[in-house]
């Protein structure tokens, strides 16, 4: 297994001051940033029991069926398969131990801490959390920083490039996960900031920012043995994805900053450094996680300049108990009300000569409002996978919709 090496993104201040206990039994109170940060380590400290505890019940099943059943799996050689499943979570416990080791030295956290942690007592529903959050994010790593995931990152980062201003720019990147659109913007000079709330993902995105030169498709993670379902072949089910497909180079990764914050709550670490406001924000399968779509659109307006650019991919998919839902067309109509003003997006490039690999947001998808005379050419839509196998007998994908918005005019003020 390669190892993080030079450490690229060294520990932030306010991370560290965050997860700083906010009283003696913070192991009780898990709202406590420190209880979540431990929490996710557990998850990837734990994974390989949590899924040999899930593979002992498979092949629990199989032990207990009847002769007569049994023999009917002969040609299958169902043991070999459990077998092979549990080999393979060995080798995705390399993959989760070494996140836990360099969130370890990344955080300031003994080993020692971690272990008093996880023999506290927490209920077993939060337990299996950690573990899906794990899961979750292992996948992430397959989407965002390997070949496995080009297809989903072609579908959604040309057009996002192709819409930025030209010159080099501050950008926002709220909902950044993983980091690989935050780091393919630094990589073109841009200054990102890249904003993200989730432990589990903040883990992993530390942890691939940490890897060596050299390193890239040099470690391996089996993402379909976590889950049996929707496999069209065995071969599938034990597809061996490897990363990184690229690593992070350090120029590139100098550029970024990341900021372990709620959005909504990342004023006054978010602004770039020597400046105000951001040039751009760009928010990819993003604005329909928030509990309150209105203080999500509140918050992008206050990130930007003004004349500042907001860049939207993805689709509508409220998550839990939101307060507003809006629908798509009254998205837009708030967004105008708020100041920002939608641009035509097959002219938004302008003169400007794409660059070789960009796309012509103009030619993304279809047009989501052909028979609007207030909307046409001004939003797009396209099928854009989300955790998508080409394999699998299940695929996610959304319509995810596509605009720009500049800020024209001044946000209304409270009187």
């Amino acid at each position: 297994m390669t190892k993080p090496s030079q450490a690229l993104v060294k520990p932030d201040q306010d991370a560290l001051m965050r997860i700083r206990p906010m009283s003696d039994d913070w192991m009780n109170h898990p709202q406590d940033p420190r209880y979540q940060l431990m929490g996710a380590m557990v998850g990837f400290w734990k994974y390989k029991r949590y899924m040999e505890k899930r593979l002992e019940k498979k092949s629990y099943g199989y032990k207990y069926l009847s002769a007569n059943l049994n023999q009917y799996l002969a040609p299958i050689d169902y043991p070999a398969k459990i077998a092979t499943t549990a080999s393979h979570i060995a080798t995705n416990d390399i993959v989760a131990r070494a996140i836990v080791s360099h969130a370890l030295e990344y955080y300031q956290i003994s080993e020692p801490e971690l272990q008093a942690f996880y023999r506290h007592y927490h209920p077993e529903d939060r337990r299996r959390g950690w573990h899906v959050d794990t899961v979750l994010s292992l996948r992430h790593i397959i989407r965002d920083w390997s070949a496995d995931g080009l297809a989903e990152r072609t579908e959604t980062f040309p057009p996002l490039l192709a819409l930025l201003p030209p010159g080099t720019q501050h950008i926002l990147v709220p909902g950044a996960g993983l980091g690989r659109l935050a780091y393919e913007l630094a990589a073109r000079g841009h200054s990102v900031i890249a904003n993200e709330f989730s432990y589990p993902q903040l883990l992993a995105l530390h942890y691939m920012l940490s890897l060596a030169p050299g390193a890239a498709g040099m470690q391996t993670y089996y993402p379909n043995i976590n889950n049996w379902s929707h496999q069209r072949t065995t071969d599938a089910l034990f597809h061996a994805s490897t990363f990184p497909d690229a690593v992070p180079l350090a120029p590139a990764v100098a550029r970024m900053r990341i900021v372990e914050r709620d959005f909504l709550w990342c004023d006054n670490h978010c602004p770039p450094r020597g400046n105000k406001k951001h040039d751009v924000v760009v928010t990819l399968f993003f604005i329909d996680t928030a509990e309150n779509l209105l203080l999500y659109l509140e918050k992008i307006r206050s990130a930007l300049k003004p004349g500042g650019r907001w860049i939207n991919l993805g689709p509508l998919k409220y998550g839990t108990a939101p307060k507003i839902e809006l629908s798509l067309d009254e998205l837009l109509i708030v967004a105008e009300n708020m100041g920002f003003e939608l641009q035509p997006l097959a002219t938004v490039c302008g003169d400007r000569r794409l660059s070789e690999g960009e796309q012509d947001p103009g030619a993304w998808g279809t047009d989501s409002f052909p028979d609007s005379p207030r909307w046409r050419g001004k939003v797009r839509e396209n099928l854009a996978g989300y955790g998508w196998d080409r394999q699998s007998l299940s695929r996610n994908a959304y319509l995810s919709q596509l605009w720009v918005a500049d800020l024209t005019a001044q946000p209304p003020t409270d009187e």
